[in-house]
Formats: C-alpha cells, structure tokens, sequence
C-alpha cells in the first residue's frame, strides 16, 4: 500500500510519542533516550521538508497556470500571424517564419473537394 510523506511522518509522530511516553519499558528492548532523540531530530526536519515541498509544489502550480494563460495568448498571436503569411506571401518564404516543409498540404488536401 501506497503510503505519502505526511503519511509517513505522522506515523512516525504516533511511534515517536509512544516512545517518550513509556520510556522505561521500550529501554528494555533496547531503545535509548538517545535513539529517540535521534528519531526526534530526524522527524522535524522531515516535517520541516514536507512544508517546504508543498510550498514549492503551490508555487509550481500557480506558475504552470500563469504559464497556460500566457501560451493561450502567445498561440493565438502566432496563428494569426501565420495565417497572415500564408495568405500573403509566397509559399517559398514560409521556411523563413519556421514552416515546416508540407505542414499546410494535407490539410489543403483534404479540404479540396476531390473531382470525379
């Protein structure tokens, strides 16, 4: 089963928790008030690390939508540009605007009523 980080960590703050609260018997089983401080340190920074994630997977989203409203315009911009270029200058020019060689012969193919 598939368990994420906050999962994780807060299993670790349930055992951690356990661990302080019945210090005299897990000593017999070996674990030390050292150990625990060990896993202690090691579960703040990992909280300390998932709040830092999250904040960059916030800021992550927010810049990708930023980024589709400004491409949804850049797009718009370029295709009318193109459709401009192709309407009027000759089709030997069309490299020069970054055509690809053939891009607009199938679609004019297919919209070429076919004569029989």
């Amino acid at each position: 089963m598939y368990q994420t980080f906050a999962h994780q960590i807060n299993r670790a703050k349930a055992l951690i928790d356990g661990l302080t609260a019945y210090g005299d018997d897990v000593t017999q089983l070996g674990i030390t008030k050292d150990f625990v401080t060990k896993l202690t340190d090691l579960y703040t920074k990992a909280g300390q690390t998932e709040q830092t994630r999250n904040e960059l997977k916030a800021t992550s989203k927010l810049a990708t939508a930023n980024l589709g409203e400004i491409m949804s315009k850049l797009n718009g911009a370029c295709s009318l540009a193109k459709k401009s270029i192709r309407i009027f200058l000759p089709e030997e020019k069309w490299p020069s605007f970054g055509f690809q060689a053939g891009e607009f012969a199938a679609k004019e193919a297919t919209d070429t009523p076919a004569t029989t």
